[in-house]
């Protein structure tokens, strides 16, 4: 998912002589490279490693709604058109995919039945979410912030959605989508370190079911 949050400079006229040095940076020509992943904890393979690392819950309360954070095995599934063969065969996974943990955010009504008559059509901000370590950057460093996302249904039209935030750029420039993402899908986001020092990415839903982040990935040019 590329979009015009993911490189900021790129959203106004006046900022595009910015955004054609991020391009060099981004497009990798010589002289420019990416290092390694600042996120040895972004595979969640590891629930000790993830607890032991800093990440930090960081849901809202609210009245109604139960929102949980949780590992559990990532499953590719190849779509089928036959839907009778799908009733009588169990799914797999693809052969040759990346299966491993994933986290799972999942958001659902305490009482179900009054889902459609007293919860909100839509949520503008994430009922459950969690927070990276913080991550060392130094001022003027580019850096590429990237996560494999997985939601099968859509949100009710609104602000909600999955979200995926970091520090420097804010709500104002975070990526949001309410679609469905059927299978996993790597969302990209640029940013430019304004000063030395730390800075963290959120991985939330604004919404009812479930969403799934897996190989967050954190790089900064460092040639």
């Amino acid at each position: 998912f590329i979009t015009p949050v993911s490189c900021p400079p790129s959203i106004s006229f006046f900022t595009l002589p910015e955004a054609y040095i991020w391009i060099d940076w981004i497009k990798g020509q010589p002289g420019y490279r990416f290092g390694r992943n600042r996120v040895p904890s972004g595979d969640f393979e590891d629930p000790e490693v993830i607890g032991e690392s800093g990440w930090v819950d960081k849901s809202y309360q609210v009245d109604g709604l139960i929102g949980k954070v949780s590992i559990v095995p990532r499953q590719d599934t190849p779509p089928n058109k036959d839907k009778d063969e799908d009733k009588k065969k169990p799914s797999r996974p693809i052969v040759g995919a990346n299966i491993g943990n994933v986290i799972k955010l999942d958001v659902k009504a305490s009482k179900p039945g009054e889902l459609d008559t007293t919860q909100p059509a839509f949520l503008d901000f994430p009922v459950v979410a969690i927070r990276s370590p913080p991550i060392r950057v130094e001022r003027n460093n580019l850096i590429r912030i990237s996560v494999l996302v997985k939601r099968l249904f859509p949100s009710a039209p609104g602000m909600g959605g999955v979200i995926v935030r970091d520090s420097i750029g804010g709500e104002q420039f975070q990526f949001r989508t309410s679609g469905p993402i059927a299978e996993f899908s790597r969302v990209l986001l640029f940013r430019k370190a304004p000063a030395d020092g730390t800075f963290t990415v959120t991985l939330g839903l604004a919404g009812y079911g479930e969403a799934f982040f897996d190989d967050l990935r954190v790089e900064v040019i460092e040639q």
